[in-house]
């Protein structure tokens, strides 16, 4: 599971070492490549990239193939992340190489943030901007926040189909 924020330094060469639990997580998950997925992200004013197990990309296309959307709005999500992946191999000593590109998007020179996202994937974020973004207007929190997930009731899944 991808938890946490972990601030990382990027070094002269645009290196930077993806943390070990975050690592792990990916390994596990996609033997055959050893990296990870960017894409940027699709949420509204965000200024992230999601950064996921290159393998979570084809669950991602499926998702969108089956969403119950019109398929010209599924050919657009489509559009506005396939053809912006950038697959980031890991060096021997499990860092990945950030691209003048992406360094760019994201705003970052000397450090970038990695931002857990649950069991399929992280962000990756300016800190300033991640920190800024932290507990945005409309999110259940504190005491709230557990409720708003487990006190609503779940439809049955034949419900839902």
């Amino acid at each position: 599971m991808f938890y946490g924020t972990h601030i990382v330094n990027i070094d002269a060469k645009s290196r930077v070492s993806v943390p070990a639990l975050f690592r792990n997580h990916i390994l596990a998950g996609a033997p055959e490549f050893n990296g990870i997925a960017v894409f940027p992200s699709l949420k509204a004013g965000d200024s992230a990239y999601m950064a996921c197990n290159p393998n979570y990309l084809t669950t991602l296309d499926t998702r969108i193939r089956e969403a119950d959307i019109d398929p010209d709005e599924a050919d657009a999500i489509a559009a506005a992340i396939f053809p912006f992946v950038e697959m980031l191999a890991f060096d021997n000593a499990g860092r990945i190489s950030i691209s003048q590109t992406l360094k760019a998007r994201l705003g970052v020179d000397k450090q970038i943030a990695f931002v857990g996202m649950g069991s399929d994937r992280f962000e990756l974020w300016h800190p300033q901007t991640h920190e800024a973004q932290v507990a945005p207007e409309g999110v259940a929190r504190g005491s709230n926040a557990m409720s708003v997930l487990f006190d609503r009731k779940v439809k049955p899944k034949a419900l839902q189909q």
